[in-house]
C-alpha cells in the first residue's frame, strides 16, 4: 500500500470508530429479540435507534473520496440495517479480508471489557484456558496479555514462517490457539 492508500485507510478508520461510538449509546432496543434464527434480520436503522441519513453520508463520503473500501455491513441489535458494497464488488462474492480480523477482534475485546467481561487488556491469555493444558508453558506464555495480542508483539512464532508445517497443522489440531500457546 502506498502513503495515499494508508492515509485514506486510517481516516476511515478513524471515521468508522467515530460511527460506532456515536450510536454506541442509543437506547432503542428491538422489540423481539432477533435470535436465534438461520438467517440476518433486515431492519430499518430508525428503528434500532439510528440515522439513515448518517449512515447515507457515510457511504456518499466512501465513495466521493475513492476509499479502497469492499463493503460495509452495520448490525445494531441483531439487526442488518446497512449492508452496502462498492464496485466490483457485490454480495456473496468472497474475497480475502487481510487485516480486518483484527479491527473487530479489538472491537470485541473492547465491547468485552465494557460490560465486564474482561477486566482489561492486561489480562493473561492463558487464564482464557482454564481447562486446558498448554505444552512448553513458561514465564513468556505465563505473561502474555490480551494487548499483547492485541498489538500483534506476542512473540510467538509466526503462522507465515512454515506455511507448509501450517496447513498440516491446521488439519489435524482441533485447538488451533492451544497450538499457538
Amino acid at each position: 500500500m502506498n502513503l495515499l492508500q494508508d492515509k485514506r485507510v486510517l481516516v476511515l478508520r478513524v471515521f468508522l470508530v467515530f460511527i460506532i461510538f456515536l450510536f454506541s449509546d442509543s437506547t432503542a432496543i428491538s422489540a423481539t429479540d432477533p435470535f436465534p434464527t438461520k438467517e440476518w434480520q433486515v431492519s430499518t436503522p430508525e428503528e434500532q435507534g439510528m440515522q439513515s441519513q448518517v449512515l447515507a453520508d457515510m457511504l456518499e463520503v466512501i465513495e466521493k473520496n475513492s476509499y479502497n473500501v469492499d463493503s460495509v455491513l452495520i448490525i445494531r441489535n441483531g439487526y442488518i440495517v446497512l449492508d452496502a458494497y462498492f464496485y466490483p464488488f457485490s454480495k456473496g462474492l468472497r474475497h480475502p479480508i487481510h487485516s480486518c480480523t483484527k479491527s473487530i477482534m479489538s472491537a470485541l475485546i473492547g465491547i468485552a471489557i465494557e460490560k465486564g467481561h474482561i477486566k482489561n487488556v492486561n489480562h493473561p491469555v492463558t487464564d482464557f484456558f482454564p481447562d486446558k493444558t498448554i505444552a512448553n508453558m513458561d514465564d513468556h506464555k505465563k505473561s502474555m496479555t490480551l494487548e499483547h495480542l492485541l498489538m500483534m508483539a506476542s512473540g510467538l512464532r509466526d503462522w507465515g514462517q512454515t506455511k507448509i508445517e501450517c496447513r498440516q497443522l491446521r488439519h489435524e489440531l482441533k485447538n488451533k490457539a492451544l497450538y499457538r500457546l
